[in-house]
């Protein structure tokens, strides 16, 4: 685990947090974007705490940057941003979890094991944009996009729900492995075609 926050409370508050779980160990901290990317080549930890309003880069380039350097390190989005459209940045440039600051250490614990793990955590609110996205969509126009699935739709309203992919499982009745492939194929489709992402960042427009 690795921590870039420009705040030196949050640094601490986070490896404090972190302190009380034996399987999560913090290897480094930053409080740039630049200076996390000289030293995750070195470290290349499996999760990113990543903070998005950052001094020079920001969190989503960095995230990027990052993803291309590395791909086998998994990116949680830290931030107080809460708009839709600026929340699908951050899965876009390749994220995946985005966590408000206001978070609390359970949910903190929860995030990181689940990409730790190689899953996904897809926000609520993107949830519901998806699906009213998708929903909105003219099939013939949509070259390239596969239609959800009924599966993959009713994990959307359940995570829309503010489940965790835990609790989305149980509900479900289905593995949680299979309600993470679930959630890593609707992202894929998200990004397949422009014209869902501009209805969602229309909609987050409003919010």
């Amino acid at each position: 685990m690795y921590v870039c926050d420009d705040y030196f409370l949050i640094r601490e508050g986070v490896k404090a947090t972190l302190v009380s779980a034996p399987d999560v160990v913090v290897v480094g901290e930053a409080e740039s974007a630049e200076q996390a990317l000289e030293q995750l080549v070195e470290h290349l930890p499996d999760v990113v705490l990543m903070d998005v309003a950052l001094p020079g880069i920001d969190g989503i380039e960095a995230t990027r940057r990052l993803r291309s350097a590395a791909p086998s390190v998994k990116v949680i989005a830290l931030t107080r941003y809460e708009d839709t459209s600026h929340i699908l940045q951050l899965y876009r440039a390749g994220a995946v979890a985005y966590l408000p600051k206001g978070v609390r250490a359970p949910e903190l614990l929860n995030a990181i094991r689940t990409t730790q793990a190689g899953g996904v955590v897809l926000h609520p609110r993107v949830a519901d944009e998806l699906l009213e996205a998708f929903a909105a969509a003219d099939p013939t126009e949509q070259e390239g996009l596969s239609p959800l699935s009924p599966h993959e739709t009713e994990v959307l309203r359940e995570v829309g729900r503010g489940r965790s992919n835990k609790q989305v499982a149980d509900a479900l009745s289905q593995s949680e492995g299979t309600i993470q492939n679930h959630i890593a194929n609707i992202l894929r489709k998200l990004e397949l075609n422009d014209r869902i992402g501009a209805a969602i960042d229309a909609s987050g427009d409003r919010h």
